[in-house]
């Protein structure tokens, strides 16, 4: 991980999580749209991406052989909200833990040959000198095999299927770790869970240069679809935002590190 200087400090900021809520905006929108008869709350959402990050988490940092005995399903379980608030119904509560459920379960198993992520939830930023900003990336798990020449594989948990939410994570992360780690991750997974689906993207130095102009495209817009967000004044745009800057102002100075 490349150290920030003074000139860095000062380079524009782009998160991860704030393009992700930017992504999801529109789509919400039209969605609350259609269902007018409906409770137009998407709380639920923040809920279930709640239980699910601090599930894995939790259930990630075990050795394996505990993992082992113990299902990821239940430690969904321990996490998931245990009143209905928030969600359409209660009818919606219970079909949405049913289907998370499921989609946990899938995770569990394509993971069960991988042993020790080396990064877990932890949050890097890095200059990316050569489009003149300063990235943020939220890596929710990443891997590593000896067995493989040591690739990284670079995991994403999401509720439910976005694809600009993908698209965007992909690219970030292909320039992220290029610039942070010196490398570009041999393989990117998004599970998203509601759809129990898994999404494989391979990278080459192809990848690179793809992912450089979208970043580059994303910078360029950035304002413009911000302004765009803050004309949004639905409850979950606002929470989203006030996350947003309480987690700017949060943040250390310093880059994260490699687990040992």
């Amino acid at each position: 991980m490349k150290k920030l200087d003074q000139e860095s400090v000062s380079l524009p900021l782009l998160m991860d999580y704030q393009i992700e809520h930017l992504w999801r905006c529109p789509y919400r929108l039209q969605k609350a749209e259609q269902r007018q008869n409906r409770r137009q709350s998407w709380d639920w959402e923040h809920h279930v991406q709640y239980a699910i990050g601090h599930a894995l988490s939790e259930y990630y940092h075990l050795r394996p052989e505990v993992r082992n005995e113990i299902p990821l399903q239940y430690m969904l379980e321990k996490w998931w909200p245990k009143r209905p608030d928030g969600f359409e119904s209660v009818t919606h509560y219970w079909e949405m833990k049913s289907q998370i459920t499921a989609g946990i379960y899938k995770v569990g198993n394509s993971n069960q040959d991988l042993g020790v992520p080396v990064l877990l939830y932890e949050q890097f930023r890095t200059p990316i000198p050569d489009l003149a900003i300063e990235l943020s990336v939220i890596i929710q798990a990443m891997w590593q095999q000896a067995d493989q020449g040591q690739p990284m594989l670079v995991q994403k948990y999401l509720v439910s299927y976005h694809e600009a939410v993908v698209e965007a994570y992909r690219h970030l992360v292909t320039v992220f770790c290029h610039y942070a780690f010196g490398q570009l991750p041999s393989s990117i997974e998004v599970f998203c869970l509601l759809e129990n689906r898994r999404l494989t993207f391979f990278t080459h130095r192809q990848s690179l240069n793809q992912a450089m102009d979208y970043v580059a495209l994303l910078r360029d817009s950035l304002k413009d679809v911000q302004r765009n967000s803050r004309e949004c004044q639905c409850a979950s745009c606002v929470s989203r935002r006030m996350s947003y800057l309480n987690r700017v102002e949060s943040a250390g100075e310093g880059p994260g590190r490699l687990l040992s």
